[in-house]
């Protein structure tokens, strides 16, 4: 992991409770470990810049492809 010392980043527990509370999940890159149908159903909106999402077809989801 890099390190940036002047920059107050830690890690959080993705829950339902988190993913609600944000405006946006920026997808910038496309690990396989997520479930990204399960974050689009929380998130309240998901930008999908590497097409993660691709077979994520659930009406409760918002999805910006970009």
């Amino acid at each position: 992991m890099r390190h940036y010392p002047h920059l107050r980043m830690s890690s959080r527990e993705l829950t339902e409770e988190y993913l609600r509370t944000g405006d946006c999940v920026l997808i910038v890159t496309d690990h396989s470990a997520y479930d990204w149908g399960w974050i689009a159903r929380h998130a309240p909106l998901v930008v999908d810049t590497r097409n993660a999402t691709r077979g994520v077809a659930d009406p409760k989801a918002t999805i910006v492809r970009a």
